[in-house]
C-alpha cells in the first residue's frame, strides 16, 4: 500500500513554500510513534525538504518532503524532563517556531485545560499554600514563575497507586502562587532541580 501523499498545487511560489511548511509540520506531528507505548518514551521527529526540478517543463518544481527521526527509550529522569512521563510514546517535532520564553531549558508547554485533562482532573487545588493540580496517581505543583508563564512540575506513582500531596513536599521549593491568573497564564511542564546562578538570575539548564 502507498502511504505517500501527491500535492499538485498551481500558484505563486511563496504560497507553494507556505503550504509545503504547513504540510511539513503537520506530517511531522502526526506520524506514528517509533517506540513500544511506553510511558516516558520520546520520538523526535524532523521534516526536510528537497527540490527536484523536472527536466521537461522549466516551469514545475518537484518538492518531496521526507523526515527523520531519533528515539529516546525509557523514563526520563533528566532535568526538565518529566513532562514526558504524562505521555505514552509521543511524538515531538523538533524545529518548530514557537515563542520565546523568559527562561531556556524548560520543559513543555502546554494549554491548562489540556494539562489538566492529562491528569484526569478539572480542579486546581491549595495545600499548604501550594498549588496542585492533582489526580489519582499523578499530580502537578506549581514550582516557579517566569514573567507570564507558570512551570510546573509532574510526580506520578509508576504502579498506579494513590499519590498524596505529601510526597511532593520535601522534593519541591516552597513558593507561593495564587489563581486569579491561571487562565490567562502560559503553562510549562518541566522542572530544573539544579540551577546556575548568574548576576542574580537562575539559568535552567538545557
Amino acid at each position: 500500500m502507498d502511504d505517500r501523499l501527491t500535492l499538485d498545487i498551481i500558484a505563486a511560489a511563496d504560497v507553494i513554500a507556505e503550504i509545503g511548511e504547513v504540510v511539513a509540520w503537520l506530517a511531522s506531528a502526526l506520524r506514528p510513534s517509533g517506540s513500544n507505548s511506553s510511558f516516558g518514551e520520546v520520538t523526535y521527529c524532523s521534516p526536510f525538504i528537497k527540490r527536484t526540478p523536472l527536466l521537461q517543463d522549466q516551469w514545475t518544481v518537484k518538492i518531496n518532503i521526507g523526515f527523520t527521526a531519533t528515539y529516546e527509550t525509557g523514563p526520563s529522569t533528566s532535568n526538565g524532563s518529566c513532562w514526558k512521563n504524562m505521555f505514552r510514546s509521543p511524538v515531538v517535532v523538533t524545529g518548530y517556531p514557537i515563542r520565546r520564553r523568559a527562561q531556556e531549558g524548560t520543559g513543555l508547554e502546554i494549554p491548562f485545560n489540556m494539562m489538566a485533562g492529562l491528569i484526569h482532573t478539572t480542579h486546581v487545588n491549595e495545600f499548604l499554600g501550594r498549588l496542585y493540580i492533582k489526580g489519582f496517581s499523578s499530580m502537578l505543583v506549581a514550582v516557579d514563575r517566569l514573567d507570564d508563564a507558570y512551570v510546573w512540575h509532574h510526580l506520578y506513582k509508576s504502579d498506579g497507586s494513590h499519590i498524596s500531596y505529601l510526597d511532593a513536599v520535601e522534593n519541591e521549593p516552597e513558593r507561593q502562587f495564587h489563581t486569579q491568573d491561571l487562565s490567562a497564564a502560559r503553562h510549562i511542564v518541566g522542572w530544573c532541580s539544579d540551577v546556575d546562578v548568574w548576576a542574580g538570575k537562575c539559568k535552567l539548564p538545557t
